[in-house]
């Protein structure tokens, strides 16, 4: 479990691990972005593609971690271009790419 300050009192996350099939190596250095999340990106866990498993299709299967949060908590951030923004993520799990296979 992964803790987080957020202001003075911590912000405990757990990280669920997923596996998804990928093309090769210019997928798996791509990110995606949870729309409920914003300014926030998630990515593979693995650097190369010699890390992830290769199957008989030609696809390989990496793997990444979700983020599950386990209270609400308020975010504040700076937007480049519209400043000070705030967002608030409820109690749940974020990231998680479509056709995964949770691990565990």
């Amino acid at each position: 479990m992964l803790s987080i300050r957020n202001n003075s009192s911590p912000l405990f996350i757990d990280m669920a691990i997923y596996s998804v099939l990928i093309s090769g190596q210019e997928e798996l250095d791509s990110s995606w972005q949870d729309v409920n999340v914003p300014n926030m990106s998630f990515g593979y866990r693995e650097i190369d593609i010699s890390e992830c498993t290769e199957n008989d299709d030609g696809t390989y299967t990496a793997t990444y971690e979700s983020m599950q949060v386990e209270s609400p908590r308020t975010y504040k951030y700076l937007d480049p271009i519209e400043g000070a923004k705030e967002f608030q993520l409820v109690v749940g799990e974020y990231g998680v790419k479509p056709n995964s296979r949770r691990l565990g």
